[in-house]
């Protein structure tokens, strides 16, 4: 009942935004499509650890009447994986909820992962998402999923685990779950980490009192073999998918060069990338105009991958 609460009071706000000019502020209303959306909430998905290694699900769904009332839909739907950040040590897998609505809103199925994260926990937060991948695609079917259209997404440390989720099909490294026959069609990067060692090292000097990389390490001795095999930077190849990256210019949590470090690996390799530029805009919080570029850049580019003009490996 809660979820049903919290969902609708969400729809009401979206569908009565106004746009910016509208001295009378009258309602501006999308098609109404959440009174057929099913959610199930703390699903699990892996064995380590029920607690935290569960997901959130937003299905789309048909009304049946009683006794069931609603059922999946029938017909395959895009999937959107969202990942939370938290410097692999905090977060939620409800923080961002605001951000799902416009992706429902689009005809998306959308699940949402909570994974392992504490002190001295890495790499279980990277494995996690990887393995929450292919549970996901197992139950294509149940979910009524459209497995050609799976797309990533995170902002902070669920950017570098989205970018890290999605480029493990196409790695020849080996994690504790096999997505080698995986597609991840693209992955939208909210300032994530690319680098995790270069992005410990900036804190030590600029921020040491939330040096998260140092924490979810734990004993600095593995840090060149973890940040090696899971910096996303490490892990581009020719076949992964095109990403897009939406970054503030004066991030001081997750240094905007980040993005940079992605952007030169990706062209180099000659795989879509474009760097979306929150000018002035710090860790998240970009304000109405950066939420509503991030946006509508999102969807431009998923449009444009959908369209053709932009090459899916």
């Amino acid at each position: 009942m809660r979820s049903f609460i919290l969902l609708s009071f969400i729809i009401f706000t979206f569908s009565c935004r106004s746009d910016s000019g509208d001295t009378k502020n009258k309602a501006h209303f999308r098609p109404y499509v959440f009174d057929n959306i099913m959610i199930q909430k703390d699903v699990i998905y892996g064995t380590e650890d029920t607690t935290q290694q569960v997901m959130d699900i937003y299905l789309h769904g048909q009304r049946v009447g009683e006794p069931k009332w609603m059922e999946i839909d029938t017909s395959l739907h895009k999937t959107l994986i969202y990942i939370h950040g938290g410097g692999w040590l905090g977060g939620d897998k409800s923080d961002n909820i605001f951000q799902f609505v416009p992706f429902l809103e689009e005809g998306f199925n959308l699940f949402s992962l909570n994974y392992r994260m504490g002190v001295g926990t890495a790499p279980d937060a990277a494995e996690d998402v990887i393995c929450a991948l292919r549970w996901i695609v197992d139950r294509a079917d149940q979910y009524r999923l459209d497995t050609e259209n799976i797309y990533i997404t995170g902002g902070s440390a669920g950017g570098h685990l989205a970018l890290v989720s999605g480029f493990a099909p196409t790695s020849d490294d080996t994690y504790q779950c096999d997505v080698s026959d995986i597609r991840i069609r693209g992955i939208i990067n909210q300032f994530g980490i690319t680098e995790i060692e270069k992005t410990e090292k900036f804190l030590s000097t600029y921020k040491p009192d939330w040096n998260y990389p140092s924490a979810w390490i734990g004993d600095m001795e593995r840090m060149g073999k973890i940040s090696q095999k899971y910096s996303p930077v490490y892990m581009v190849n020719e076949n992964v998918p095109p990403v897009i990256t939406i970054h503030g210019s004066v991030d001081s949590v997750v240094p905007y060069a980040q993005s940079h470090l992605l952007e030169n690996v990706l062209k180099e390799k000659g795989v879509y990338h474009k760097l979306v530029t929150i000018e002035g805009g710090n860790h998240g919080g970009f304000g109405d105009k950066g939420w509503d570029l991030m946006m509508k850049e999102s969807f431009d580019f998923i449009n444009s991958i959908e369209k053709g003009s932009i090459h899916s490996n």
